[in-house]
This record gives structure tokens, sequence and C-alpha cells, in this order.
């Protein structure tokens, strides 16, 4: 336990009551010296030289600035030390009531809340860290809202990571693109990473279809292209980290 001191001493019970009362509201923790011993028969208070009210030592002059507002004691006394966070939430209705802790205490949602929300976003993949060597088994590629490509596999079988697929998009980690055509062969471009767009570009065919920037929306398991004529939408099959 830390250094107490006695900032006061009474005789009565009743006026301790009422003191203690007054300075733990304020957030200060109290003590009564011999207080179990009192306890059995108040008139042990004057055998052990009174009620003695301590607190502790870096509480000190914040107590005695309270008993001096209270007309109790009337020595100088250094100015009351008052926290930064105590003057800003004196401003805050009701809150101004509370003791420091209990502030504390009700302010630390507002503090946490902010911070677990930078931690996510922090925390989250790029595009490019969801995109780049991912297979992508492809859903359907719309051109000017015809359907170009399709899937080879029945709807249901198209979110198994399990079943074979045909028709697919995927990209290396040097930003190469390989993309299907009708036959499922796979033609090679590029691609350019924006923070939330791409521009696929560099194709020897289809460029009318492909060469385009695309808005991504992307997650762990789809990812859908828009762009001005072209949409591709797949679903995710196999992570594969190539060496």
């Amino acid at each position: 336990m830390n250094a107490l001191v006695t900032v006061i001493t009474f005789t009565y019970p009743s006026e301790l009551m009422v003191v203690r009362s007054r300075l733990e509201f304020e957030g200060i923790t109290c003590f009564v010296k011999d207080e179990l011993t009192i306890q059995v028969d108040n008139f042990y208070s004057n055998a052990v030289g009174g009620l003695e009210l301590q607190v502790r030592v870096e509480d000190q002059e914040n107590a005695l600035l309270v008993l001096k507002e209270m007309g109790l004691v009337h020595d100088q006394i250094k100015p009351r030390k008052t926290s930064k966070l105590l003057k800003l939430t004196d401003r805050i209705p009701l809150l101004n009531r509370w003791p420091l802790s209990l502030r504390i205490l009700a302010l630390l949602p507002f503090v946490i809340a902010p911070l677990m929300y930078f931690v996510h976003l922090k925390t989250q993949p790029s595009v490019a860290g969801l995109l780049l060597r991912t297979n992508w088994c492809v859903h359907s590629i719309k051109y000017n809202g015809v359907p170009t490509l399709y899937n080879t596999l029945p709807e249901k079988a198209i979110y198994d990571p399990y079943q074979p697929y045909e028709t697919q998009i995927y990209i290396d980690e040097d930003y190469h693109i390989f993309l299907p055509t009708e036959g499922h062969e796979q033609i090679m471009g590029h691609i350019l990473m924006r923070n939330d767009s791409v521009e696929i570009y560099g194709l020897d065919t289809l460029q009318h279809v492909y060469h385009h920037v695309y808005k991504v929306d992307v997650t762990h398991s789809r990812l859908l292209l828009t762009s001005d004529s072209t949409t591709i939408w797949c679903t995710i099959t196999t992570r594969h980290l190539w060496l």
C-alpha cells in the first residue's frame, strides 16, 4: 500500500463520515486509522487520539484543498492540481459530477472504438494482396451487357473450390494477367494496380473486350471487375503460393 498521511482528526464518527464521503466523491480514497478498534466502541476514539482521516501522500494536497473549501482547515495550501482530462470533462454535463476514475471509464469506449477501427483498416488486405497469385473461376464475362464467356461448370459447382474448372483468370507476381478466350485458352496481358481499380492492357487479342480500367470489388471469395463496357464476375477456387 502507498504511504498514508493524516489530513484531519475528528472526535465524533458522524463528522468523519461527512468529510470522508465528500473526499471520496472527489475521487480521493480515504482511510481511518485504527478504524476497526473504533468500530468496537466509539469511546475508544479518545483513547487512540481521535479519528484520524488519512489519504495517500499523492492525494494530500487535493484533500487539504477540499477540507479548506469546507472550512475545516485554514493553512496556506498550494493550488489544487487538476489534470487536463479533468478540466476537459468538466465541460460535459452529468460527466462533470463524477470523479476522475469514473469519467475515464465512461470515455474509454469512445477511445477504443476508433482505435479498433483504425487497426481493422490497417490489417485489411490490399487489392493487390487479394488479387495476386490467386486462381479465379470465371462465372461470366459480359461485354456491352451481352454474355461473352461462360463457366463450364453447373451453377451449383461454382463455389466449390475442389471442383475442376476450365474458364479461369489469374495474376502472377510479375503483374501478368491470364484471361480466357472462347475456347478456354489463355491470353496474357499486363495489369496495373491502383487503390480501388485496375487497368488491363498489353493484350494481343480481344483488346476491345479486356483493355479497360476496371473498378474492383474483391473479397477472399469473390471478384467483380466492372468497366464502362465489360463486367467480369469470378469466384475463388484455390490460392497458390508460387515459388
